[in-house]
């Protein structure tokens, strides 16, 4: 569903035997879209995606995406039903706004390949819930991240990811008992370096880095760095983290509903954790 679809193309022109000029993706010297109002569902009806609008210019280099929205069209208590019974995550997510720059139209159209330099997303909110009440799904094999990355059907590249502000809660119904547990993480920075799984730029620098500075229920300061090493077959991966003072009583909000118990007191100074690992031991 488009409410709106504009399109411009600026000195559009083919001369004979002219070959595939990268400075001019499709023989135009400029081609821009804006979208405005798309929406589509996906996984069966089960999810809405939309945003307000999308733009692009050939000429700028840059792609455009105001308020996206990824919400379940049913609702989140009643959609393992639609999973066969099993316990699902849902997730609601909803963006700002999305921009990326430096991003080569020429190489995604002639070469099929992905590949910008600063993808920015600005105020994300990250909803994940969780009904303990269904069956549990059975076990299965789940790759980490980066190796489905490495996996994807076309090349990717991103100088850097930065995440702005975003928001992330997380909520669990238990097997037992009357309502969920939560968590949140508040005011998210995120930085993704050499976002890529481009084998020769990964041959050069092999290192994908994440860093992550956040709240933790609105009080404690929580970073957290990973160093994916992307050429590894066994995804060797260092992760550490620290988390400073906060109240420990805090964490009431999703123990107390989620295992029926409760601390009474508790400061804590500072935590650290240090992880060393692949996608078989840590």
């Amino acid at each position: 569903e488009i409410d709106h679809f504009s399109l411009k193309v600026d000195s559009f022109h083919v001369y004979p035997g002219e070959e595939l000029d990268t400075a001019r993706v499709l023989w135009a010297d400029n081609i821009e879209m804006s979208v405005k109002n798309v929406y589509s569902t996906i996984d069966e009806g089960l999810y809405e995606i939309g945003a307000d609008q999308l733009s692009f210019s050939t000429q700028k280099d840059s792609i455009g995406l105001a308020r996206l929205s990824f919400v379940p069209t049913v609702p989140r208590m009643e959609y393992a039903l639609h999973k066969g019974g099993y316990t699902t995550d849902v997730f609601n997510v909803y963006l700002r706004n999305l921009h990326l720059t430096d991003f080569r139209f020429d190489r995604l159209v002639y070469d099929h390949v992905i590949e910008g330099g600063e993808l920015l997303l600005n105020k994300p909110s990250v909803s994940v819930f969780k009904d303990k009440r269904n069956n549990v799904p059975p076990v299965k094999y789940k790759e980490i991240l980066p190796e489905i990355f490495k996996k994807a059907p076309v090349k990717i590249s991103f100088d850097s990811v930065l995440v702005n502000d975003m928001n992330i809660r997380y909520d669990e119904f238990p097997a037992t008992g009357r309502e969920p547990g939560h968590l949140v993480l508040t005011h998210t920075q995120i930085k993704v370096t050499n976002l890529t799984n481009d084998t020769a730029k990964l041959e050069i620098d092999s290192t994908l880095l994440i860093d992550m500075n956040s709240q933790f229920l609105d009080a404690g300061q929580l970073q957290l760095n990973l160093e994916y090493n992307m050429l590894s077959p066994i995804n060797n991966f260092i992760m550490s983290s620290s988390l400073g003072s906060i109240d420990g009583t805090l964490i009431n909000t999703f123990i107390e509903p989620t295992y029926s118990a409760r601390i009474n007191s508790c400061e804590v100074n500072k935590m650290t954790m240090l992880v060393i690992g692949n996608d078989s031991i840590a």
